[in-house]
């Protein structure tokens, strides 16, 4: 065999970093180390000699007991990416100050009570994650944060929330605080695409959200919204709306000119019904109105050419509405926990479902008809007055998981069933 060549670069073992327990363990590697994980080593301090890497790129000390950084990691000028997740921090490490090519900080899950308002120093910061701490304070300084795309903050106690931010930022999540109220500012988000306000006290929506021309996905589920302002409908680039648990009675009539959005989800609404004008979104591809109290639909189904998804579990209709059969294009449909008690043969005009949900309502027949869908792979009946299954002839050939749970099935019928269909999976 060839000797090994004297005095060259020893060569980079490949994810040698998860062998080590601890600093000192990785010390005799710290010359040429860029990635190093001490992820869940049960550290209660990170020694000092973490100031030995300096050409560390990747640091992940996340899952410890950590509650501050030794004074020598500013001594890591190369360092690109810290996580710091899941530790017992109080205070944001200043230290990180310090390290002028911080790309990425994640640090969520911690104890941290604010911000510091001069974490612009970190001028090259684009990722920046402190969801689930403390944070109760106005947060200043991010607008220093030039080059900053990614702002996650959900899960805190913010109560107000200036979007005086970098102009360059793409995505902010804010779920889960106590904001009652937009400013107008958030105006001057011109390249934001996707935004997460779910789960605070907002009441309304400032005509300021027109400007977002780029905003593509926007979350306000579980807020007190009962009003979109005309200015929504400027949202060109919109696709993806989540209204969950809100009190919006009424869309502006301009929806009609939202051509981008294929996704809405009107679940849970807190009056208990959903926008009589919702089919104005002519483009949807899916949309979510279960557990309201309808027992009707609004007028205008029959425009949504496109939808692949119509999920309406959890309402009080006592069959699945005409309109629904005009909807060839339909993949999938949930009409599970209703009071429907039979379906109506005009099944057989949906061809193209692949999935059918209608399981815990009250029906006691299946029309023959159902059998005609030879796309369906998924019916799901469980909870229901079934005694007898229709007999495929030519259809239901893909049919590949049946539940029949929690119906007056007989053990007779069952085994007749087991070889009509001996390549499905059943549930009895």
């Amino acid at each position: 065999a060839k000797s090994q060549r004297q005095g060259g670069r020893k060569p980079i073992p490949i994810n040698k970093s998860i062998e080590y327990q601890s600093v000192s363990e990785a010390l005799s590697c710290s010359q040429w180390l860029t990635k190093l994980s001490l992820s869940k080593k049960g550290l209660n301090v990170l020694a000092p000699t973490i100031g030995d890497f300096q050409n560390l790129e990747f640091l992940d000390v996340s899952n410890n007991n950590l509650t501050s950084l030794p004074a020598e990691i500013s001594k890591l000028k190369k360092l690109k990416e810290i996580r710091l997740n899941n530790n017992k921090f109080s205070a944001f490490p200043r230290e990180l100050l310090q390290l002028p090519q911080l790309e990425t900080i994640i640090i969520s899950n911690n104890l941290i009570t604010n911000i510091p308002d001069d974490i612009g120093q970190i001028s090259k910061l684009r990722v920046l994650d402190l969801s689930s701490n403390k944070i109760s304070s106005e947060i200043k300084g991010l607008n220093a944060l030039s080059l900053l795309k990614e702002l996650t903050l959900s899960n805190n106690n913010i109560r107000f929330f200036s979007f005086q931010v970098s102009p360059n930022i793409e995505f902010i999540d804010l779920n889960d605080n106590q904001i009652s109220a937009i400013p107008s500012d958030i105006g001057k988000l011109t390249n934001i695409k996707k935004i997460y306000l779910g789960n605070n006290q907002i009441k309304a929506i400032p005509r300021d959200i027109g400007k977002l021309a780029k905003l593509e996905y926007f979350d306000l589920q579980n807020n007190e919204i009962t009003a979109l302002p005309d200015d929504f409908c400027n949202l060109a680039a919109l696709s993806n709306i989540n209204l969950n648990s809100n009190k919006i009675s009424t869309f502006p009539d301009c929806i009609e000119r939202m051509n981008s959005v294929v996704h809405i989800s009107l679940s849970s609404s807190k009056n208990g019904t959903v926008p009589e004008n919702i089919f104005k979104f002519r483009n949807l591809v899916y949309i979510d109105i279960s557990n309201n109290k309808l027992n009707s639909l609004p007028d205008g189904l029959y425009n949504l050419k496109n939808i692949a998804s119509f999920i309406a579990s959890y309402n009080n209709f006592s069959e699945i509405p005409q309109a629904v059969y005009s909807l060839t294009s339909l993949r999938h449909i949930d009409f599970s926990g209703n009071k429907i008690t039979s379906v109506n043969k005009s099944i057989k005009s949906l061809y193209n479902l692949n999935s059918i949900y209608l399981n815990k309502n009250s029906i006691s027949f299946l029309p023959d008809e159902l059998m005609q869908l030879r796309n369906c792979k998924i019916l799901l009946l469980e909870g229901n007055q079934i005694k007898t299954f229709p007999t495929p002839q030519s259809g239901l050939n893909n049919l590949r998981v049946l539940d029949l749970k929690l119906n007056p099935i007989s053990d007779q019928e069952k085994e007749r069933i087991k070889r009509m269909l001996p390549r499905t999976r059943l549930s009895f």
